[in-house]
């Protein structure tokens, strides 16, 4: 999908996302029927909130910017499919946004504080990894949240404000 088009169905929803518009977006999204790996999957009704509150908390209030995350997150996760990396297997790599272990450390931190880290890492090699995934997919808001944090707290100014005012090139700045 191109991302004009997102803009413009995104658009008509004055910046509150709902479950009728993701489906709209990209209709497998309105169930789980079918995923190959169905304990990970989480339908647009849930996403839908994650997303909303994880705009909310971390103040991502520009159309552009909110367009940008739900495109990453769309594509990322699979349509909502995946919140953990099979292919090619890299352990502690996911979230909604399939972030890799380096991101997944301080959001985990964020949502679940420190002392459940550090007892996470203590498992050591990838089965610290994999728990501390677990720790940042705890809950669906959890996995779905962690694209907001990561533009507001990973993010440079310029990425930042490069996605509400070049558009498509604060988008390709954040990908580098």
């Amino acid at each position: 999908m191109k991302y004009g088009v997102l803009t413009l169905l995104l658009s008509d929803f004055t910046l509150a996302l709902t479950d009728k518009v993701l489906v709209h977006i990209a209709p497998t999204t309105a169930s789980c029927a079918g995923a190959e790996f169905p304990e990970e999957c989480t339908d647009a009704t849930q996403v839908a909130r994650a997303i909303n509150a994880a705009f909310e908390t971390y103040g991502i209030s520009s159309l552009r910017e909110r367009v940008s995350l739900v495109a990453d997150i769309l594509f990322e996760s699979g349509n909502f499919k995946y919140n953990k990396n099979h292919y090619p297997g890299r352990p502690g790599q996911g979230t909604g946004m399939m972030a890799m272990p380096s991101f997944v450390k301080p959001y985990a931190e964020s949502v679940a504080g420190a002392v459940a880290v550090a007892k996470a890492e203590a498992a050591g090699g990838d089965t610290g990894l994999d728990a501390l995934l677990e720790l940042a997919n705890g809950k669906d808001e959890k996995s779905f949240r962690i694209a907001a944090w990561f533009l507001s707290t990973q993010c440079t100014d310029s990425i930042q404000s490069g996605l509400v005012t070049r558009e498509i090139d604060g988008l390709h700045n954040r990908n580098r």
